[in-house]
């Protein structure tokens, strides 16, 4: 089972589990899983160790990100510069956990004013921005992402249970974060 994106969507990085799609002239090649080892600026192509042994190179728009564990799924999660990658909600939530710890989020007044804070529309508010909680809670605006990350993936897969047109364990891409 493998969960992809396309590059045009999501930035790939180095170590990044990736599908070859779309090539022309090696098309035996396309739906090659392999990983991204280095990319290389003036030819605008990827060095990707395919699972067969074989090193391509790649221009970028010819890859995908790919997930090849059946017990992972992978979401998008878009960084404060803008970039979006693809995250295993698992490392995502210890992310999440760390933050509350790092900022007291889960001690008295400051757990009731951020739930008050997150759920809180009196004010015309219909999202909250990373630069808005961080601003509010004293928080980095990388650490503010993460965390409202975390909160949007709760809310997309509650909503996705809940739905009664939803099919049971099935949550719709456009659901998850961008």
């Amino acid at each position: 089972l493998f969960f992809v994106c396309r590059t045009t969507q999501m930035s790939i990085e180095k170590g990044d589990t990736v599908r070859v799609s779309g090539l022309v002239a090696r098309p035996e090649l396309n739906g090659k899983v392999g990983t991204a080892l280095e990319f290389d600026e003036d030819a605008g192509r990827w060095a990707v160790k395919l699972k067969s042994g074989e090193s391509v190179r790649v221009k970028m728009f010819n890859l995908e990100l790919a997930q090849d564990d059946d017990d992972v799924v992978l979401v998008p999660y878009k960084k404060p510069d803008g970039t979006t990658h693809m995250v295993d909600p698992g490392k995502l939530q210890k992310l999440f956990t760390k933050i509350v710890f790092k900022y007291d989020l889960n001690k008295g007044d400051k757990a009731d004013k951020l739930a008050d804070y997150l759920t809180d529309s009196t004010e015309g508010r219909t999202h909250v921005t990373p630069e808005q909680l961080g601003k509010e809670f004293g928080m980095s605006e990388e650490d503010a992402n993460t965390f409202l990350a975390w909160i949007q993936i709760g809310v997309a897969f509650k909503e996705g249970y809940i739905d009664p047109h939803m099919q049971p364990g099935k949550i719709p891409v456009e659901m998850l974060p961008k």
